[in-house]
């Protein structure tokens, strides 16, 4: 997969684990020797005391500073390693889910463990490189979808596929919601036969729980990345989804 194309940055990893610890959005500045950082992937580190360390193996990465109510993370290079856009095939995977508009999809995915970026866009369509306005019509055939970049080290294909089940209404067959219309339906776009196989477990299971799943299984074609401003959009504008919430119901 083509990563650049989806305006991805570097991710920085744990150099004695490989784990993922902070990707590039959340870089304040850069020296040398020293990164300054803003945030951290969930679930990557701990802090204990003044040290930062990887949750995984432990290992040492940096410290907290803590200035004016504010707290960033100094980390060392010597503990890191930074992975181009080019090679993200060697440490990380994908997947492409769809369910309902893909702002309150992002969001919720954005919180799990495990996840390294994320991208709202297109999928499913047939015209070359939609736009919004194109896909909102209903006229292209591509589904509001999220592809996800995880970090097998920490999560799965199956873990996601659980948190995908549990953020949105997988019964209702017109949209998602208020959000009405084929761009909106329930779909997974797997990119291989083992993600396939994994869905189709999930959705056997639901129906033996008495669900009437709409949910639909399509092979992945080309992926196109919306525009900027549909991206991490609830972050940027400080609200919260208005149909998309997480509730356990697997075990």
């Amino acid at each position: 997969m083509d990563y650049t194309r989806f305006k991805y940055g570097r991710v920085f990893v744990c150099g004695r684990c490989r784990q993922a610890i902070f990707n590039e959005e959340g870089v304040v500045s850069e020296s040398s020797g020293l990164l300054n950082i803003r945030k951290l992937l969930p679930g990557s580190a701990q802090v204990r005391g003044e040290g930062v360390l990887c949750k995984n193996c432990g290992g040492l990465l940096g410290s907290v500073k803590r200035e004016n109510g504010d707290k960033t993370y100094i980390i060392d290079r010597g503990g890191i390693i930074s992975v181009l856009p080019e090679i993200f095939g060697k440490y990380f995977k994908d997947a492409i889910f769809a369910c309902g508009c893909f702002w309150g999809v992002e969001y919720q995915f954005k919180k799990v463990v495990g996840i390294v970026y994320t991208r709202v866009g297109y999928c499913g369509g047939t015209k070359h490189n939609p736009s919004y306005e194109e896909v909102k019509s209903g006229t292209t055939g591509h589904k509001e979808a999220v592809h996800v970049l995880y970090d097998p080290r920490v999560t799965n294909y199956e873990r996601l596929v659980r948190v995908f089940f549990e953020i949105h209404d997988f019964t209702q067959k017109d949209g998602q919601g208020p959000d009405i219309g084929s761009q909106y339906l329930s779909y997974i776009f797997y990119l291989n036969d083992e993600q396939r196989q994994i869905a189709e477990k999930y959705i056997g299971l639901l129906k033996s729980k008495g669900y009437d799943v709409a949910t639909r299984l399509e092979r992945a074609g080309r992926f196109w990345i919306a525009e900027d401003y549909h991206q991490d959009y609830y972050g940027k504008t400080g609200n919260l989804p208005y149909c998309h919430v997480r509730r356990r119901i697997f075990d």
